[in-house]
């Protein structure tokens, strides 16, 4: 297994959360960065640099993929601090390495046992409201800030500049039927989603995202639908039936 953060430009965010949380892990970025990164504190030996040609996060992910020999990449975001265990009255904040490191392990064993090959985690780590005790673990959705591939059967739609997770998602689920979410650990980000420079921030708009929301809609039909908070704030759902109807016995 080799975990990889994701990274373009926030060499100093990742040197303070992401890489500092995982020492072990290695870091993509383009190579007219690498410098910036190694001047944050980053080992040189950590760093795994791709052409600067290689633009836009699914195009990132799949050089990723094509340049890992370890069967199971976890990707993870460069802004993570910690898990969250949401099992209980109140969190637990999580942020030894090896810990983490574990929760990934056994996912990965939990994937392998179903027949799948993607694993994620509950992307709100604070909120225990995200967090159903009756439903610990889930076989439909989407993984936005870490999820791990097993093989590489699966590969990221290079159309999604900032948005593929929904698409990668469900391509995994159209393969494999299933995936495995462990709900019960949740990702704590570095600062609020939309307040970080760097990253799919480079490319996102409203209009951006809009445009990949509907390109999602097009490709994927009725398993997909999209909502909208008051704030405007956009809500993505995965409508893929996976669960037997109630047996009622007489």
């Amino acid at each position: 297994m080799r975990v990889v953060i994701i990274n373009k430009g926030r060499a100093k965010i990742c040197a303070e959360a992401s890489s500092a949380l995982f020492p072990s892990a290695t870091v993509s970025v383009g190579e007219e960065e690498a410098d910036e990164y190694v001047k944050a504190g980053i080992p040189k030996k950590n760093l795994l640099i791709h052409p600067p040609d290689v633009v836009g996060i699914s195009k990132k992910r799949n050089w990723v993929l094509r340049n890992v020999d370890d069967e199971c990449v976890v990707m993870l975001d460069d802004d993570c601090t910690g898990f969250a265990c949401l099992v209980g009255q109140r969190t637990r904040k999580i942020k030894d390495e090896g810990a983490i490191l574990q929760i990934f392990k056994n996912s990965e064993m939990a994937c392998r046992e179903i027949g799948t090959g993607y694993f994620g985690y509950n992307t709100v780590g604070t909120d225990l409201r995200k967090y159903d005790p009756c439903e610990p673990f889930r076989f439909i959705g989407f993984s936005a800030a870490t999820h791990g591939i097993i093989g590489r059967e699966v590969w990221y739609d290079e159309q999604f500049l900032v948005f593929e997770a929904v698409d990668y998602a469900l391509s995994c689920i159209r393969r494999w039927r299933v995936i495995w979410l462990d709900y019960r650990f949740g990702f704590l980000s570095y600062v609020k989603m939309g307040y970080i420079y760097g990253g799919v921030q480079l490319f996102k708009t409203a209009a951006r995202d809009r445009l990949e929301r509907e390109q999602i809609k097009k490709k994927w039909g009725k398993y997909y639908s999209l909502k909208r908070w008051k704030s405007g704030e956009a809500i993505s759902h995965l409508r893929v039936a996976r669960k037997q109807l109630d047996v009622v016995v007489a």
